[in-house]
């Protein structure tokens, strides 16, 4: 369980004791509730309540994964203390993915 800072669905910030989910309703709400607060506009995913996708491609302590649209993962990081650089993950993303919004 967690207390956190977030941004309620009128927009307000408040205190929010979030428990650990024991069921996929619970767990999408409290990602709703994360996406809204840190303002991320992308889709999130949000792994089954048995962690079958975290168990199957986390690593330790951390990893960066990007999904493709095919669904195949196209970039990880190692499952190291140096799988969360964000660095290496900005150049890739900066050298591999072009802008279709123009």
């Amino acid at each position: 369980e967690s207390v956190l800072s977030v941004i309620d669905q009128n927009g307000e910030e408040t205190l929010l004791k979030i428990p650990q989910p024991t069921d996929l309703s619970t767990r999408m709400a409290t990602a709703t509730i994360c996406q809204r607060t840190a303002q991320l506009n992308i889709p999130i995913a949000v792994d089954t309540i048995d962690n079958s996708v975290g168990k199957a491609y986390a690593g330790k302590p951390n990893r960066m994964v990007v999904v493709g649209t095919e669904g195949r993962i196209v970039f990880a990081t190692d499952p190291s203390p140096r799988g969360t650089d964000a660095r290496r993950l900005r150049t890739w993303l900066a050298e591999n993915l072009t802008d279709n919004s123009s």
